[in-house]
């Protein structure tokens, strides 16, 4: 290092770096950091003393520090502030380049004036340095202003959604300004008891207007949740995943399911196998955990399992009626339910080595028709209970049992055994919740 580029470096106020730094996180837009080129100049090339420059102001924890090194992107304070240590640590591994930095929770503790949030709860948060990808739980009942709103586009699946406002609607002049907002991400997380919450970054929180933060701080969730493995793995880590829902496990086997009856030269068992379209509404797991949107998850289930198999693949194998004998020798011909078909035809041509097992796996089917009840709808309407998300989970778990089971009996066929693809089968562990 050359004495005068070390001279440069010291000459430069500890203090003016701080206040800038400070005064650049508060006044930009998503709070972002400072870029050290602005302050350094040319002197950014003297990496070593830019090190030591910055690292008693690291270890005194009035700064930290990001680099295009080790940080995805360093003009965003993704993730929390690590230790000093370690900060000063991901300061070594600069070697020149981009260098970005931001005050400390510390730091902003006295310098933020809190009056100027009222109302902004969680932009307040990130003004005293939180990270974008911090998130905060809210309960489910959070969405449903969204869900049933029109104006609102609202698509969610079973580990994340997003929400936004209509164009028409955005760029008109009826729907206030304060209402015309947007969530990008949203995700689900859980508790130790598996009870389920809405969990967003607050990045998010903070570009809604005023009165929508207020509205989700009134659902706000305090104790200790974690992310869907899967939202955690798309959207923080940043990579494609092989993990896959119950849902989907489900939806494939019955693709595979059909894929088999192709090769056997006869009608698919199911009607759809919503593989390749999309998927019922109601077959996703709950967003209220409540009686009337169990029921309506049972009936959607129904449908998509006994009304959904053909009667076209029995016939000619499996008589569609019988005869029921009635009291005073009547003769009554019943035409049999499509799980009586399947399950005859299985047994004709299916040796099971545990019947017992069998039967127990394959009885999901009346269950979930049992479950289906109408009812259900008029009787324990407005019903809330997470029980009813511990029920659906044992319903989805049981449902993808007997797909798979049924799957496995397929491909087992003679002319299936050696022929059967496995292209974009869900691979990795399959997630009942």
């Amino acid at each position: 290092m050359s004495y005068g580029a070390a001279a440069k470096i010291k000459r430069i106020s500890a203090k003016r770096l701080i206040d800038r730094t400070v005064r650049h996180y508060l006044e930009s837009d998503d709070f972002n950091g400072l870029s050290l080129s602005e302050m350094f100049g040319a002197q950014i090339q003297n990496v070593e003393g830019v090190k030591e420059f910055l690292k008693p102001l690291i270890e005194t924890q009035r700064i930290t520090v990001r680099c295009d090194v080790v940080d995805l992107n360093p003009f965003i304070k993704r993730m929390p502030d690590l230790s000093p240590d370690s900060e000063v640590a991901r300061l070594n591994e600069w070697q020149g380049g981009i260098l970005i930095s931001y005050p400390t929770q510390k730091e902003l503790e006295t310098k933020v004036r809190r009056e100027d949030f009222v109302g902004r709860p969680f932009s307040l948060e990130m003004a005293l340095g939180a990270a974008w990808l911090d998130f905060r739980t809210f309960d489910l009942g959070v969405l449903e202003q969204y869900r049933n709103d029109p104006r609102y586009f609202y698509q969610v699946s079973d580990t994340h959604g997003d929400i936004s406002v209509y164009d028409e609607h955005y760029t008109g002049t009826k729907m206030k300004e304060s209402d015309k907002v947007s969530l990008a991400h949203f995700g689900f997380a859980y508790d130790d008891s598996m009870n389920r919450a809405i969990a967003v970054f607050l990045i998010d929180l903070h570009r809604l207007s005023p009165e929508h933060q207020r509205i989700w701080e009134a659902r706000l969730l305090h104790g200790k949740y974690k992310l869907h493995p899967i939202f955690w793995e798309t959207q923080i880590q940043g990579i494609w995943v092989k993990e896959s829902v119950v849902t989907d496990a489900i939806l494939w086997e019955m693709h595979r399911i059909n894929e088999c009856c192709k090769i056997m030269k006869r009608p698919p068992l199911f009607h759809r196998d919503y593989w390749q379209e999309e998927r019922p509404r109601n077959f996703c797991f709950l967003i209220r955990p409540t009686a009337k949107e169990f029921a309506e998850f049972c009936q959607t289930l129904d449908k998509m399992m006994s009304e959904n198999i053909s009667r076209k693949f029995f016939r000619g194998e499996i008589p569609e009626k019988k005869e029921k004998e009635l009291k005073g020798g009547k003769i009554e011909v019943i035409t049999k339910g499509t799980i009586t078909l399947l399950e005859e035809w299985l047994l004709k041509n299916w040796k099971p080595k545990d019947p017992a097992a069998f039967q127990s796996c394959f009885s999901i089917f009346k269950e979930v028709r049992k479950l289906r009840n109408p009812q259900a709808h008029t009787l324990i309407n407005n019903t809330f209970d997470q029980k009813h998300l511990a029920e659906q989970r044992t319903l989805l778990t049981k449902t993808y049992e007997v797909m798979k089971m049924l799957g496995f009996i397929f491909e087992s066929h003679p002319r299936v055994k050696f022929q059967t693809k496995e292209s974009n089968k869900p691979e990795g562990e399959i997630y009942i919740y």
